[in-house]
């Protein structure tokens, strides 16, 4: 989790395959949980619900499994940022996970994850995940606080599988703007970002100084170290 902190996506990277290849077996994923989701759906089909609906509730629900997955997996993080919160009202809708930072110079990180059993589609949906933050204005909770930059990650998830898609962004926030911790029943302060390295900004409402990332981390392998072979085992 310190290379989330540091922002290097690509370790970050690395290290989720591995948790996930070593760690979780196929039995942790939501198999049965989707499989009783088709049922459901399938039961009202006589109904009104229609085929996409149908497709849109086994994608919510695999999604959500994978969400409290990586809830888990970064709530180590909490010790070294102030607040961890999920699904919580930012910009025009819910993000799934904001880590604020508790340091004026430290970047907070936003991720909004998919859920999907069509491995090839794992690129698109990183990518949608990845629009989605920009779209929804996630990034409204972090500036509320006088965060100056932050890390944009979307997740795909496909069974063992996963295509990761971040930037880096820097808000547009006015000068007088003062950091603010969080509320806390144990800390009420404001810091000042006055002796803060100056950072660029750009014209209302939009963000400058981005670099992005994708990776399509896969699974080990004797003697290659590449970064574009499939991620995991294929499911039995």
């Amino acid at each position: 989790m310190n290379a989330l902190r540091a922002g290097d996506v690509k370790t970050f990277a690395s290290h989720l395959r591995d948790y996930l290849e070593q760690a979780v077996s196929f039995h942790d994923l939501p198999k049965r949980l989707i499989k009783r989701t088709r049922h459901q759906a399938a039961a009202r089909e006589a109904s009104d619900i229609t085929v996409n609906e149908q497709q849109q509730a086994v994608d919510k629900t695999r999604e959500e499994v994978y969400h409290a997955f990586m809830l888990g997996l970064l709530a180590g993080l909490h010790s070294q940022y102030f607040q961890l919160s999920s699904n919580r009202e930012a910009g025009y809708s819910r993000y799934d996970i904001v880590l604020m930072p508790d340091e004026v110079d430290q970047q907070g990180l936003i991720f909004e994850f998919k859920g999907m059993d069509d491995p090839s589609k794992l690129p698109q949906e990183a990518k949608s995940a990845l629009q989605q933050i920009e779209v929804k204005r996630y990034a409204a909770a972090l500036e509320a606080r006088g965060v100056r930059s932050g890390l944009h990650i979307g997740l795909a998830f496909c069974g063992k599988r996963f295509h990761l898609d971040a930037e880096q962004v820097t808000y547009d926030l006015s000068p007088e703007q003062v950091f603010r911790l969080p509320e806390s029943p144990y800390r009420d302060q404001e810091v000042s970002p006055a002796a803060s390295p100056p950072r660029a900004v750009g014209p209302a409402g939009l963000s400058v100084g981005t670099s992005q990332s994708s990776f399509f981390i896969p699974p080990s392998s004797k003697g290659s170290a590449a970064l574009q072979a499939p991620l995991g085992q294929q499911e039995q």
